[in-house]
């Protein structure tokens, strides 16, 4: 279970506080989104594509219902902190 919450109630967060996601925060994310994307779709990781040799074929998943309250965060160094 991821308890960092989601990226509706971080952009929510900051609307209520009339507030400007920092780019650096904007991009990390948007990173983190495409990463995860490309994982789930193609076995893609930053460390190179998924090596169909030595694992078998990769079984993409294909998510239909893509949106801000379905982006969970868990951050790896801060188990238990909330979204960025």
């Amino acid at each position: 279970m991821c308890n960092g919450g989601d990226l509706e109630g971080f952009l929510v967060k900051f609307i209520k506080e009339k507030q400007v996601i920092p780019k650096a925060v904007f991009w990390e994310l948007a990173r983190h989104t495409i990463e995860n994307l490309a994982y789930i779709h193609h076995g893609w990781t930053p460390e190179g594509p998924w090596d169909a040799e030595k694992k078998g074929p990769w079984k993409s998943i294909r998510h239909d219902d893509l949106h801000p309250g379905n982006i969970l965060h868990w951050p790896d160094d801060q188990p238990d902190a909330s979204f960025p």
